[in-house]
């Protein structure tokens, strides 16, 4: 490719500077071309930089997978600063299990694995779990909980058929207002993994390999300097959920039922809300987007919800500084200041 080729390929080339290019002296115009090549590489360089310098690494790709669209360069910066990189491993009859990384919210933490059979051993299929993960804090008070959990499984990542598969652990703890409880707080956890198991095609399970994996780690590069959480709801803001309902036949019949909004807060990962009104079930809230500055629209999932409280999962991560508002079934609630 000649230099001006190299240009036009990355957008901009004047025309002018190439035609003066032609009518220069042979001598001239190798040093005027070489010029124009050098430089443009070095554009090359600069841009790939730049591209290298917002790649958010396996979690980048993991949750624009998720989002099913490109994350924004704030979204990139900030789970490329919030991942950690662990690189423990503990191996039990052969079997090794390697903590690659982490990357944790306030109320949300992603854990990736790596388990690694014993040589001559092919890990065939999918759906690989653990019988038993434990993400034990000893300073976690039960009395801030409201709600904990988690869930894994096995992600597609080019190793699964050579001894190799990567199993991704996640969790969520949820508070009551003022509870100290947080991923985000710099204090060691203990992982605890028992008996690597299957789920074969016909629902049937299988255990893989017994034994048990123990590994201290910290979810967050640094203690958080504030709490990230932001509190949108000041009173009750007027809202709906969805009740599901079943006629005499067995259909499933979904209806908009008036509460109010006592609370809601958002976090990067994740979101809670408290309600009143008809609290006789548990309400669905399946509409629910944060809205970044730039237009950027992240889906909060239902994660779980007992009567007159929700919690959510983003598709993505979010920098706070960059939301502009959540919308609840179609109720805006703006960003404090915004």
């Amino acid at each position: 490719m000649t230099g001006e080729r190299l240009l036009e390929a990355i957008g901009y080339i004047d025309p002018a500077l190439v035609e003066d290019a032609r009518r220069l002296p042979v001598r001239r115009r190798l040093g005027r071309r070489a010029l124009t090549v050098g430089l443009a590489a070095a554009l090359i360089l600069a841009l790939g930089a730049t591209a290298l310098a917002y790649y958010a690494g396996w979690f980048g790709d993991y949750f624009e997978e998720q989002s099913g669209a490109p994350l924004t360069e704030s979204q990139q910066s900030y789970i490329r600063e919030q991942t950690v990189q662990v690189g423990r491993s503990a191996a039990v009859d052969g079997w090794q299990v390697t903590v690659d990384e982490a990357v944790a919210g306030k109320n949300d933490a992603y854990i990736k694995l790596t388990v690694t059979a014993p040589e001559g051993i092919t890990l065939e299929g999918e759906h690989y779990f653990f019988q038993e993960n434990d993400l034990s804090d000893g300073a976690m008070s039960a009395g801030d909980v409201i709600q904990m959990g988690g869930s894994q499984g096995t992600e597609p990542d080019g190793d699964s058929h050579d001894g190799r598969v990567t199993v991704l652990l996640k969790y969520f703890v949820y508070t009551r207002p003022g509870g100290e409880t947080s991923f985000l707080d710099g204090v060691p956890r203990t992982l605890t993994l028992t008996d690597f198991c299957q789920f074969a095609d016909d629902g049937t399970e299988t255990t893989v390999a017994e034994g048990t994996w123990r590994f201290e780690l910290t979810l967050t590069p640094r203690a958080a300097e504030q709490a990230d959480e932001v509190q949108l709801v000041d009173g009750a803001v007027p809202c709906t959920g969805v009740s599901a309902a079943w006629n005499s036949a067995g259909e499933t019949r979904l209806a908009d039922v008036p509460i109010e909004l006592t609370s809601f807060r958002l976090t990067s990962m994740g979101a809670d809300c408290e309600y009143t009104g008809e609290e006789y079930e548990a309400l669905e809230f399946p509409d629910v987007f944060v809205t970044l500055l730039d237009g950027t629209q992240v889906r909060a999932n239902m994660n779980t919800g007992t009567i007159g409280f929700c919690s959510f999962k983003l598709d993505a991560p979010v920098d706070l500084a960059q939301v502009d508002h959540v919308s609840v079934q179609g109720v805006e609630l703006p960003m404090p200041g915004r």
